[in-house]
Parts: C-alpha cells; structure tokens; sequence
C-alpha cells in the first residue's frame, strides 16, 4: 500500500477512533468541548502536532518546558544521526512571536564526542495580527538557524484551519541540499501537513505527514481547572510512524508543562489583545485584586458602619497628629531614612526602600497607599531614596490617590493617571521643606547579607547534555555613608559534575572557596540628572582596580544612555597586560510590551572590540534576554533574570538576610562560523552585582513609563502589604 493511501486512511479513522458514542455519555464539564484548541511541542522545533508544526504560537508570556523520550535510540552511532530524547524550552517572547531552544541527546551524561548532544534555536511568527481569526492561521518558522554544526536546520510556512473539533494544518518546508537533519533528509521538505482532533478540552487525537513518513497518536491534556494560574499540564504520546529515516519509524513520548513567565500575580493580564495605547498591565487587575474586591464586598455587607472610622477621618483633620502618625508607620513598616513635613499645602515624604528589594514598585504603591490613609493636605510629593540619595520623585493629589487607591471598587484599575513622575533634578523637590521628622531609622551600617547560587556549567556540547559547578555565593554589603557601600563576596563550592573534576575537560574552570570581590562603591548624582558611581577593589578573585560608570535617562524613562570604563591589573603577574574594557549603551524601552533594546560597543574584559544587542523582554520581575554579540568571533544567546528571594524581604534591623533579587542563568552558541566552539571570555564585561541600574534604579526599570505601564502592581503592592484588611 503507498505512503499515500495509508496516511488518508489514518487521517479519516481518527474522528471515527474517539466518536462521542464510542464513549460513555457522560455530563460535566469535564467531557465539555473547549471550542478553542489546545496546544503544545511538537517532537522537535515549536509548538505543533507530532512531528510537524502548526500555525500557531505560544501565548505572550507563556514559557512551555518539555521533555520527549524516543524508542529505537542507538546508543552506537553519534548523536547527530538516528533517533534521540529532546529537552525543549518554548517562550512567548511577544504577542505572536515563539522562541525556542532544544537539546536533543541520545544519554544524558554520555561518552563524549559519540553519544553526547546538540543545542539549537527555532523560532515561529504568525500572522494573527493581519489575518482574521476566522479565516485561518498562517506562520513562519526558522529551525537551527546559524552556525555550520546544524542538525535540524530547516524553514517552513503553514497554514492551519479550524472546523468544529478538527484543525487541519498544511505548510511548505525546505531543507538545504546537504541538509543533515537528524529527523531525516526529507523532513519538512516540500509538503507536510496533519490533521488535529479534539472531542473534550483534554483529549486530542493527531496524524501528521512530515516528509519522512506518517505518524499518529495522542495527545492529553490537564482540565484547565486541576491547575492554579493558568498552569497547564500535557502528555503526547506518538503510537505509529512509518517514517523513512532510520530508526524513526518508532514511538515517542512526551511531558510538558506551559506557565506564565509573570507569576501568579500577574497571570490574567497576558491573555488578552495588546493596544497602541495601554501598558502591559494596565487592563486586567491581579488575582489579589480579584480576591480582596470579594472580600472586602462580603466584609462591607457584613458589618454595620462603625464610629470608629468617623474618629479617623477627625484625626487626619489635625496636620500634625498625621505627619507622626504617618511618620510612625513608615518607620514601624520597616522603611528607613523616613523624613516627613510640609511645603505650604503639600505633604512631603522621602524614604528608603529595603524591604521591597524584588521590585521597587510594590515599595512605591505600599508608600502611596499610606499617604492616601493618613495625609491631610491636598497635594503631595514622595521622593525615594536609594543608599540615601534621591532616585525617584512621585507627586499629584489627593484626589489621585483616592481614585487609584479605591477601596469600594478594587478591581478598577485607572487606565492611566494623573501622578507626575520624575526621576531628574529630584534634590529641588526636597527645597524649603519644613520637616516634622528627619531620617527616621537610619540605614547606615546595617549589613545585608545576600545568597545566591553561582552556576558555571555547559549545555549541549560533545562532552554532555549538562556539565556544571555549583557554589553558594555569600555577599554581604554595608552602607558606610551616603552613596557608599561595602561589597564582599565570598564562594563556597558545593558541586560539580565528571567533567569539571581536576584533570577533566572543565576542571581549571571549577569553582574554588574564595572571596571573589572586595569593593567600595560611591554613587553621586550630578547635574543634568545624570547619576554616577565609582567602584575601587578586587575582583575576580585576582584583580585589583577599579569601574567608573555614568547612566543618564530621558524624563520619561524611555531612552538611556551609559558609559563605564575600568582599569584591573592581575596581582599574580605584575608584567601581564592591565584589563582596560571602555563600553558605551544604550536602552530603548517599549512600554506597551515591557520590553527594552539594548545595546553596547566598545572594548570589552578581555580587550576584544565589538558589540552586543539584546532584546530584554519583561514578564512581572522575569526578565527574558535574547542576545546577539559580535567581537573576535559572533555568538547567540538566551538568558533568564529570576529574583531568588521574596517579593517582601525581611526588615534590615539590626542585619537584613535575603536572597538576590536577579539571578542570570543562560547559554549562547557561537554562530557565522565552521564549528559551535566554547569561548567563555569574549564580549565579557565587568558585570558588578551592585552597578547603577541594579543598585538604584530597580533593575532599569525605575521611569515613569514603566511606572505608567504597571500601575496595576501599585495598587496590588497595597492591597497584599499594607491595606487595612
């Protein structure tokens, strides 16, 4: 029987496979039929069917995570021929757009060079924005895309078209000539295609043509209801494939599980159509929200008015009485340098954060929520202080802060609002301020003590699917004076895998207990709002000198530029050339995606000239960084920014003890060249922990149009912290 007539056969028996009358008749939602159709990986490259893609993509800030164990591996031929197991990490980068890295292995910690592994890049766009949905849906994808050590590299378009509970996809692959696919030479090459079918929102049956052969099976998934937070669970399971490549006419299975990269605060405010006008979160309030509006409406029903309130309302009469009062709260919050007074008719207030260290902006929404509580005045200005020197300015009036902080209608969030928020010439709000209290709970000398795991490792070489050294970095700071801090770090090794032991591959590479960084940070605002820091000690555990670094921002936060230069000399070798990186940036924030460009060029670490791009892509407080650097030889990265510590850290008194607020873990692949060698020293930076955008500016992410983008989280900040339940 041809290739042919056995693939439209399985295509027409699937609807026939799971027929409603073939199953027991059931009610509840359970066996209810969600009309929008579910999806996840398919074996290699994206989001798809089994073997093939479809046209459409993760939703914006989804991340799926995978793994796929396939029959018939043949642990005697290398890992770039035959059949293999997949990890495979799918992102929705932007609305529309999936990024995706794999790494397919035939062990896991196999000999190297015979059955180690490979690592690539895909990437699918659709067309969603142009066409109708009701149309059909049209992508594009790339896979493996530059470099020469390519094993999936293909591209393809394809069509899908929903009926009912069928989705029929259709698409035009092309593989290069010489192509060394691991799927097969004739994968996705010309016509491919599948057909979907989904009786219930938890069941799929799929048959796919992949240019190689047929394959079939299932896929199933969690009711959208077993999971919190829009977690979504699957399992595919491929029962058939008459695949042409050797080996591959075989069985594979599947897990996976899609989460929103936000959290799950944030989870409802990436489902929906982004617009031209509004920030990322601006429309849908928090599952906080969601739940303090039914409390607090249950609450209001409950109980009768009490006198009591009318007493506080009297008491914010008196000025005076609510400058203490005020005072005494921030102070007893936790918050430090707390100064409040008065400038004719406005309440001003200034602080520092150290409790909200995650995000600067629940500090902002607990603060203005106070305010809201307790100010008397009709104006007001909050001017936040980082190491004592001022880094942001919020003012408006009264009646900004009661339509924003609205207790008998929390789920309404303000499309924007009327607070005017400034980050340049901030000493000038603090002019002719008569002060009622001064520098309450001051944060000098009070150490913050900081873990954090540090992670050297390799992903997807020839010596293994994961090779790595593992430490535990203790850093402890201590404000001295304003703008200075005392920054010591020491490493504890804890683990490390075959190939970073002594006389291994990596083993010069492999942590050692050390104090890696002994510095002295001064940061200083000069005119203009431009904002400077001087760092002077060891680095590296070798390296003694130091970076001077200057960031300026545009009123609105929407431009950035930077400058830093170091001088670092290696104690060990008086005669060994200085370290001399000089870097200039550059940052473009879109605010309606949260999403930043960036860019830098100069001389990096190691002396090497070039550049590198970054396209930083916000999700809550994870950050997801898809990098191209180019100096000495080209690389392509992908990068994760987590923080690994609370959204509230414990109060700094006497000492703070807390995780770190971004952690970097990532890999990049050198690319535009005949082999994917590994060059950990090129395009190489200082890359202080406590640096101006991290030490001051809340991970670049302290303007007002991010402020204006995510005005949904100071309310939501108030509401988890500080609100009067």
């Amino acid at each position: 029987m041809s290739r042919t007539r056995s693939t439209l056969m399985i295509f027409a028996a699937l609807p026939v496979l799971v027929s409603p009358s073939v199953l027991s008749d059931t009610s509840g939602s359970f066996w209810a039929n969600n009309t929008e159709f579910r999806h996840s990986m398919a074996q290699t490259g994206g989001s798809g069917l089994l073997r093939t893609p479809h046209a459409q993509t993760l939703g914006f800030g989804q991340i799926s995570l995978n793994y796929h164990l396939e029959d018939n591996v043949d642990l005697t031929t290398g890992y770039s021929r035959g059949a293999h197991d997949t990890f495979l990490l799918g992102v929705g980068i932007l609305p529309h757009v999936e990024f995706v890295v794999q790494n397919t292995h035939k062990e896991i910690n196999g000999e190297a060079w015979k059955t180690g592994s490979d690592l690539s890049y895909s990437a699918k766009i659709d067309a969603a924005w142009l066409i109708p949905q009701d149309w059909f849906q049209l992508a594009f994808g790339l896979s493996d895309f530059g470099g020469q050590a390519n094993h999936h590299e293909s591209a393809y378009a394809v069509v899908s078209k929903q009926v009912s509970d069928f989705r029929f996809s259709m698409g035009y692959g092309y593989n290069p000539t010489d192509s060394r696919h691991q799927m097969g030479p004739d994968y996705l090459s010309g016509v491919f295609g599948g057909i979907e079918y989904q009786p219930f929102s938890w069941l799929q049956l799929v048959g796919d043509y992949d240019g190689t052969g047929m394959n079939a099976g299932a896929k199933l998934f969690t009711p959208q209801e077993w999971l919190p937070y829009g977690m979504s669970a699957h399992l595919t399971y491929q029962a058939y494939s008459d695949s042409n490549t050797l080996n591959r006419d075989n069985q594979w299975v599947g897990l996976g599980l899609t989460l929103p990269l936000s959290g799950p605060n944030a989870a409802p405010r990436y489902s929906r159509p982004q617009s031209h006008q509004e920030g990322v979160d601006q429309q849908e309030p928090t599952l906080n929200l969601r739940k303090a509006s039914t409390v607090a409406q249950v609450s209001s029903e409950a109980e009768p008015v009490k006198a009591v309130a009318v007493n506080v309302e009297a008491e914010k009469t008196s000025s005076t009485h609510s400058l203490t009062r005020l005072t005494q709260r921030l102070t007893q919050y936790g918050f430090e340098n707390v100064s409040v007074g008065t400038r004719q008719d406005e309440l001003v207030v200034r602080l520092e954060n150290n409790l909200f260290n995650v995000n600067e902006i629940d500090s902002l929404g607990v603060v203005l929520g106070l305010i809201n509580e307790e100010m008397s005045q009709q104006r007001f200005a909050f001017v936040l202080l980082n190491n004592n020197l001022p880094v942001v300015k919020v003012s408006g009036t009264q009646q900004d802060l009661k339509q924003l902080f609205d207790k008998d209608n929390l789920t309404q969030i303000p499309a924007s609002t009327n607070l005017t928020i400034t980050t340049n010439q901030l000493y000038k709000a603090l002019d002719d301020v008569n002060w009622n209290s001064n520098k309450q709970n001051s944060h000098l000398f009070k150490p913050r003590v900081i873990f954090s795991p540090s992670l050297y490792s390799t992903i997807g070489s020839e010596y293994g699917v994961f090779d790595y050294s593992l430490a535990l970095a203790t850093n402890v700071q201590v404000p001295v004076w304003t703008g200075a801090m005392v920054d010591v770090r020491h490493m504890l090794p804890i683990s490390h895998s075959d190939d970073y032991a002594d006389g291994e591959r990596f083993g010069n590479s492999r942590h050692t207990s050390t104090v890696d960084r002994i510095l002295l940070h001064q940061g200083v605002t000069l005119p203009a709002g431009v904002m400077a820091q001087i760092s002077i000690g060891q680095v590296g555990t070798n390296y003694q000198g130091g970076t001077s670094e200057f960031r300026w921002q545009t009123e609105q936060g929407t431009h950035k530029f930077g400058f830093e230069a170091s001088y670092y000399r290696d104690k060990r070798d008086q005669y060994d050339d200085n370290i001399t990186p000089v870097l200039g940036s550059y940052r473009y924030y879109l605010s309606q995606y949260d999403w930043a460009l960036e860019a830098n060029a100069g001389q990096y670490w190691a002396g090497d000239k070039g550049f590198t791009v970054t396209s930083k892509h916000w999700f809550g407080d994870t950050s997801v960084n898809i990098y191209y650097q180019h100096t000495d030889k080209s690389f392509a990265g992908l990068s994760f920014s987590i923080p690994l510590t609370p959204r509230k850290d414990m109060a700094p008194a006497p000492i703070q003890i807390r995780g770190i607020e971004q952690w970097t873990y990532g890999y990049r692949t050198m690319v535009n060249n005949s082999s994917n060698d590994l060059n950990g020293s090129l395009a190489a930076t200082s890359d202080l922990q406590h640096n101006l955008d991290r030490g001051y500016y809340n991970r670049d992410r302290l303007s007002a149009s991010y402020i204006d983008a995510n005005v949904v989280r100071l309310k939501d900040a108030y509401m988890t912290y500080a609100m009067q339940k």
